[in-house]
């Protein structure tokens, strides 16, 4: 009974993940929230208009979660970037990272830091396991790092991160300037929400000076 009884408080407690409510303790091992046809978490979102400078290539097979706007392209949130005057964020991710699911429901479902993604920074979701989106063949290209042709978007992000930043370890932020400047130290796997916001305004003040 014992045993039963903690299965069925353990089951009260998924409930209303069902329908979209933020888990955050098991979250690494569910679904990604961009999965849910309803999420009673969603409150409209942190977005503001204007956020994006248009629509998000790839975004009819791509998605992100908690309100948070977001390119899958890295030259379009460049191209964004530098029209809005903003820094950019490099957040190297993948749809079977269960940190960055772990993350995002501790950071990014925290409102401040949503609006700060969306009114501050132009954020960019580089999915380096994205095997269904192949990049136009004007895009693709050989890399120095393997000497391999990069043909899906995934192969092209996973390269970015690995010639430029010498790491190929996800979740993976980094904030920098419209011309590729690196502002602050990346950072990697964080649920402190205070740190994360100060690595955040860190970047912000650099790249306003």
């Amino acid at each position: 009974m014992i045993l039963a009884s903690v299965f069925f408080v353990f089951a009260l407690y998924l409930f209303p993940g069902m329908f979209g409510a933020n888990l955050s303790s098991v979250s690494g091992l569910l679904p990604p929230m961009t999965t849910q046809n309803f999420n009673l978490a969603d409150d409209g979102g942190a977005a503001s208009e204007g956020a994006l400078c248009g629509t998000p290539k790839y975004s009819e097979s791509m998605h992100t979660a908690y309100g948070v706007n977001a390119y899958f392209d890295y030259k379009q949130a460049f191209e964004c970037a530098k029209s809005q005057n903003k820094p950019v964020i490099l957040y190297f991710t993948g749809h079977s990272c269960a940190n960055c699911k772990k993350m995002q429901a501790e950071i990014w479902a925290n409102k401040s830091i949503a609006e700060k993604f969306n009114n501050e920074f132009v954020m960019t979701a580089l999915y380096v396991d994205e095997k269904s989106v192949e990049v136009p063949v004007e895009e693709q290209f050989t890399s120095s790092n393997d000497g391999k042709v990069k043909k899906t978007l995934g192969e092209v992000n996973a390269d970015i991160q690995i010639v430029n930043f010498q790491c190929n370890t996800q979740p993976y932020y980094v904030v920098v300037s419209p011309e590729g400047q690196v502002l602050t130290k990346p950072m990697s796997y964080n649920t402190n929400a205070e740190e994360f916001m100060d690595f955040l305004n860190e970047g912000l003040e650099k790249y306003k000076k």
